[in-house]
């Protein structure tokens, strides 16, 4: 549950940014997304917003009909070759990026290396740092100058071909895109390489389109700060593994993740729900425990008493517990414990699922973040430690996960 809210919220941070960008039909786009990944409070408020933000910007007077002089005096100081839209409410771009754009789509199409502005002999993390630079400054998002698509999309096929080892040697040999010799000649070298080549020999990592290359390599982070998914895979870069499938394995993976930590806190209930069924069919009506009891002082409960055992402080009915016998204190003390040590397991395996989550996030694009890591590896276990004294996993080690 927690791994799908934070999901929802990450497509509700990527729904503000493109409505802070005026890209009504990509907020709309994700804001349904969160609510069918996990409907929350965030989505239904952003929804609302986002529709009155939508209605007062279709009622506001259009700006071209009243200052055309103005705006297009700021035009032609933003660019002299930038053509007049008929929509007034596109967004502008500056003469860089009109010049990144123009370096880009002036070269061939199969001239990788100076589209990445890379040299023959470059080594895999300047090919990484190229495009990550690139793919920021010609997304089309954030870059609205003519043909930014067409060289966002150059940027990305540059960066499949040269990221992947094979599709490098075959295109340092050739000279030619390695897709188109796929159907031919890549055929038989597949049959040489065996099944474990299979990924390499069709290129079909290369099939990805650019957008989901962006989003895999930074992980939505240019948007969100989300988690990265880039994938390193020896002296390359696995781009193989980016797309559709790997994202819904993590999803299952995650998911797979809370069925089971679910089943752990779950287990403790069900074996103390046996063990009193077992007690109460093995035992006569008249030694069973009709005393209620609390861990908190209320009105009702208002009687602080500690267990023998485990000193695990609760609190009672005075009447009904001084009615008791002392076989049924007994049995009530014991009884407190078992849920008392259920609770505290409970919280102990959410610390823990803290704890290990933070350090992973610690992790970044290429390095770990030192601070970051140091911090969460001293992230403090209260409860784990109040297991420990309680020391129920050594009692029921069978029963308890820890």
């Amino acid at each position: 549950m927690e791994a799908s809210r934070e999901e929802a919220l990450r497509c509700i941070s990527l729904a503000r940014k493109y409505l802070e960008a005026g890209d009504y039909q990509k907020a709309s786009k994700f804001t349904d997304k969160s609510e069918r990944i996990l409907p929350t409070p965030e989505a239904k408020d952003f929804r609302t917003y986002m529709t009155k933000e939508r209605t007062s910007n279709k009622t506001k007077p259009s700006a071209a009909s009243t200052g055309t002089s103005n705006a297009s005096s700021t035009m032609r100081d933003r660019t002299s070759n930038s053509p007049r839209s008929n929509d007034s409410s596109q967004a502008s771009y500056t003469r860089e990026q009109m010049e990144i754009v123009h370096k880009i789509t002036k070269l061939k199409q199969h001239e990788y290396y100076e589209i990445l502005n890379l040299k023959k002999d470059c080594k895999d993390i300047e090919i990484k740092k190229s495009y990550r630079k690139l793919a920021l400054q010609l997304h089309p998002d954030k870059n609205h100058a003519p043909n930014a698509d067409e060289a966002f999309k150059k940027v990305s096929k540059a960066f499949q071909v040269l990221s992947d080892p094979n599709m490098r040697a075959h295109y340092d040999r050739t000279g030619a895109d390695p897709e188109s010799r796929a159907s031919a000649s890549t055929s038989s070298f597949s049959q040489r390489a065996g099944p474990g080549f299979q990924g390499f020999s069709g290129y079909p990592q290369a099939q990805m389109s650019p957008e989901d290359l962006f989003n895999s390599f930074f992980g939505d982070q240019f948007f969100s700060g989300g988690p990265n998914t880039f994938f390193f895979g020896g002296p390359g870069v696995r781009v193989h593994q980016f797309g559709g499938r790997p994202r819904r394995y993590r999803r299952q993976q995650a998911e797979d993740t809370n069925n089971k930590s679910m089943l752990y806190q779950i287990l403790p209930i069900l074996i103390l729900v046996i063990f009193a069924f077992l007690s109460n069919f093995t035992s006569s009506g008249d030694s069973s425990v009709r005393a209620g009891y609390s861990f908190v002082p209320t009105e009702k409960y208002s009687a602080q008493y500690i267990s023998p055992k485990y000193k695990v402080p609760f609190y009672v009915n005075p009447k009904q517990y001084n009615s008791l016998s002392s076989r049924d204190s007994l049995r009530l003390a014991n009884q407190i414990e078992q849920q008392y040590a259920e609770r505290v397991h409970a919280e102990c395996i959410k610390e823990r699922e803290y704890k290990e989550d933070q350090i992973r996030k610690s992790y970044g694009w290429f390095f770990p973040d030192a601070e970051k890591l140091s911090r969460a590896k001293e992230i403090s276990l209260p409860h784990c430690d109040e297991f420990s004294r309680l020391s129920y996993h050594k009692t029921f080690s069978n029963y308890y996960y820890y």
